[in-house]
């Protein structure tokens, strides 16, 4: 028997959602703004997305919590960044995803279109002197060494690269949840089997590196973390360290997979058993790299 007080949502409601929105965005760039004005106006945006609460990515067996880092100028921000946000809404409709940015306005960009048409999406400004007071790893003597540093550091042309490779590893230890960087496009959902994992660089396993004397390269650009994991702990114990102590401004890997690779491969010689972090093959996450 069909209950009506509990209906099953209409089938293909968060397609429906994704041609409402693509929609709006026509109607934002192609009409004239007053159509933008009425719909203000009347309250008829944000709009109320059909699927909202429904799907497969309401129960928990897929990730929920999504982060981006944005450090760049606005006049920077292209269709490359808002399709790796779609992307990421196309798998999880429901999930939380916040842009973490100073450079960037609450309001006003390409972006708005996200919340405009009923997705949970914020441009959070975020300061580093609050991100590591809230950090659980830095000590207040390294935070006072760090913005003594700080303006000889931000100098360096890579400083933009590499303060957003801290910034992430700030935001994961304090939040968790699934890190990618702006370039990256989510092609699948992501599967709450997958925690505390990042990912190899180079499409080598470990066996094949070795034989060929290289050593693989651990990258950062995909990461899924619980909050407080042992490994992102002293992911951000190096990360300070180099920046305070190491930092060598040319080098644009340093805060980036030369980070990730040496404190991974600290990580086995100290803990070899440790079952709190997995690297996985490059296919895991850059399957066209």
């Amino acid at each position: 028997s069909f209950d009506l007080d509990r209906m099953p949502p209409n089938p293909g409601v968060h397609r429906q959602d994704r041609y409402r929105a693509s929609f709006w965005n026509y109607i934002k760039k192609r009409l004239p703004s007053w159509y933008v004005d009425t719909a203000e106006l009347f309250g008829l945006v944000p709009l109320r997305r059909l699927g909202e609460g429904t799907g497969t990515d309401t129960t928990n067996n897929v990730h929920s919590l999504f982060h981006f880092v944005f450090t760049t100028p606005p006049e920077t921000l292209t269709w490359r960044v808002q399709r790796a946000i779609e992307a990421v809404f196309y798998h999880h409709p429901n999930a939380k995803v916040i842009m973490h940015s100073r450079s960037l306005p609450v309001s006003g960009t390409r972006l708005d279109c996200f919340a405009e048409t009923g997705y949970d999406f914020e441009i959070r400004p975020y300061s580093l002197e609050t991100l590591l007071k809230k950090s659980s790893t830095v000590s207040e003597q390294d935070r006072t060494k760090f913005f003594e540093v700080l303006e000889a550091r931000k100098k360096g042309d890579f400083w933009y690269s590499h303060e957003t490779d801290l910034i992430r590893l700030l935001v994961m230890e304090t939040h968790g949840g699934v890190y990618m960087d702006t370039d990256m496009h989510a092609i699948k959902p992501f599967p709450k089997s997958l925690r505390n994992v990042l990912a190899y660089q180079d499409h080598l396993t470990p066996q094949r590196a070795l034989k060929l004397a290289l050593v693989p390269k651990v990258n950062g650009a995909v990461m899924i973390f619980e909050k407080d994991n042992q490994f992102l702990r002293e992911l951000v114990t190096e990360a300070m360290n180099r920046v305070i102590y190491h930092y060598d401004a040319s080098n644009w890997e340093i805060l980036g997979p030369y980070l990730m690779s040496d404190t991974w491969r600290a990580h086995q010689r100290k803990t070899p058993h440790d079952q709190t972090v997995e690297v996985l093959s490059s296919a895991a996450f850059y399957p066209y790299s």
